[in-house]
Formats: C-alpha cells, sequence, structure tokens
C-alpha cells in the first residue's frame, strides 16, 4: 500500500446497498462483491482506504473493519477516517491537510449534497456512484483515470 495514493470511501450507497427498493439505510446490506472488486484494484494500484462515511466516529473502527473484512479492512490507512468537523467536503480537506504526504486521491460517493461547497478541484476527484448500484465497473474505470494509473 502507498499511503500517498488514498481513496475517500463512503460505505452507503457505495459498497453499503439498500435491499430492493427500500432505501431505508436500515435496509442495506455490505456488499461482497463491490468490496472484493475495490480491494482488487486497491492490491494492483497501491491505494489506501480512507473512511468519509456517517458511519465513522472515534469509536467505531473495529466495528467498520469488521464490516469490512476480509476484503477491504488491509487497506484502511493507519489514519483511518476523516474528522468529523461539518460538511464532507471539508472533512476531507482537513484529513489531506494533516497529510501533506498525499500526492493522489480519489472520492467514492453517491450524495451529492455533501460536496456542494467543494473547490472546483475537489469536484474534480470525485467519481460518483449510483445509490441503488454502488460502486460498478464504470466508475472502478474511472477511479483509475482520477488516480493517475499506477
Amino acid at each position: 500500500m502507498d499511503p500517498m495514493k488514498v481513496i475517500f470511501l463512503d460505505l452507503d450507497g457505495v459498497i453499503r446497498l439498500c435491499r430492493g427498493t427500500d432505501r431505508h439505510p436500515d435496509s442495506g446490506e455490505f456488499s461482497p462483491g463491490r468490496m472484493d472488486a475495490l480491494g482488487e484494484m486497491c492490491r494492483l494500484y497501491g491505494w489506501t482506504v480512507v473512511i468519509s462515511s456517517d458511519w465513522r466516529n472515534a469509536e467505531n473502527e473495529a466495528e467498520i473493519r469488521g464490516h469490512l473484512a476480509p476484503h477491504l479492512d488491509s487497506y484502511l490507512h493507519d489514519d483511518w477516517a476523516t474528522p468529523i468537523i461539518g460538511a464532507r467536503s471539508a472533512e476531507v480537506e482537513r484529513w489531506l491537510e494533516n497529510h501533506p504526504e498525499v500526492k493522489r486521491y480519489a472520492i467514492l460517493e453517491d450524495c451529492s449534497f455533501r460536496f456542494k461547497h467543494a473547490s472546483a478541484a475537489m469536484h474534480n476527484h470525485i467519481c460518483w456512484c449510483g445509490i441503488n448500484k454502488g460502486i460498478t465497473r464504470l466508475v472502478l474505470r474511472e477511479l483509475v483515470d482520477v488516480m493517475g494509473g499506477r
């Protein structure tokens, strides 16, 4: 893993999808296939993962790792989650300010309103996932492009 290449990962709508037509957050399930696909990309390209989801808080790292195991937990950055300070774009910015070693990053997200105040430059790093589809092959290809390949 290369701590200079970071993927900011939202969970709901990206790797955790609602069942059927039920969009209630409590109906969601983590998708092993989507986690495996992203994990394979992390392995191939040396990416590390930082959780930017509403799921994170200072006390639940073990819970998050449990949901991601065995697909993605080994790719979590040592500083595994963005700080909780308000707007998601500000949280990603703060994390990046604290990690000047990061040279490439991308954001996997499904909710545009979380980034309505993001800079144009940050918008160039966002790979949008459909809330009912999550991360797809097309999104993974976009992710490789945003991350600049190898």
